[in-house]
């Protein structure tokens, strides 16, 4: 696995609140990796992070974690482009589970869905092949339809509670 650093302007307003210490976060969306999860930690957590990129390698889907160093709970959030038809939401299907979002704000990395999660459900993330998340363009009849696999997650994960350190 590779383990990269990353840090994502546009979820700082989205981790802000118990994941304060990412409210200085400044690097580019280009370093997401579409084959790897990437781990960046600072004093009070770590963010794993993964995206999903079409055949012309724009990226279509990022799919966070933060991981507070003071809270059990995990922070997801998936990041869309902008251009994305926010009334329609965005439909998150993992394993047998299926479940619908609203968006929780856009900034100009894109439109974001934030939702809390228990650890025994990012857990059962950890155990599922993929997580695949369907929403649609403004401009655009047929939804995207974006997978994000979640082999090696739990290794990520496992490294972010350890504060990054394999």
């Amino acid at each position: 696995m590779l383990l990269r650093p990353i840090r994502l302007a546009a979820l700082a307003c989205a981790l802000a609140a118990p994941f304060g210490a990412f409210a200085q976060t400044s690097q580019s969306l280009a370093d997401v990796s579409p084959d790897d999860w990437v781990v960046h930690c600072e004093e009070t957590g770590c963010l794993v992070t993964r995206g999903a990129f079409d055949a012309a390698g724009s990226r279509l889907l990022t799919l966070t974690f933060a991981l507070s160093s003071q809270l059990d709970a995990v922070r997801m959030v998936l990041l869309t482009p902008l251009g994305t038809a926010l009334q329609s939401g965005l439909q998150i299907n993992v394993g047998t589970q299926e479940q619908a979002y609203n968006f929780a704000a856009c900034t100009p990395d894109g439109c974001m869905v934030i939702v809390d999660l228990p650890p025994d459900q990012v857990q059962n993330m950890t155990v599922q092949p993929a997580l695949v998340a369907r929403f649609f363009a403004i401009n655009q009849t047929d939804p995207y339809e974006m997978s994000i696999p979640l082999e090696e997650l739990g290794e990520a994960i496992r490294i972010a509670r350890n504060g990054g350190v394999r």
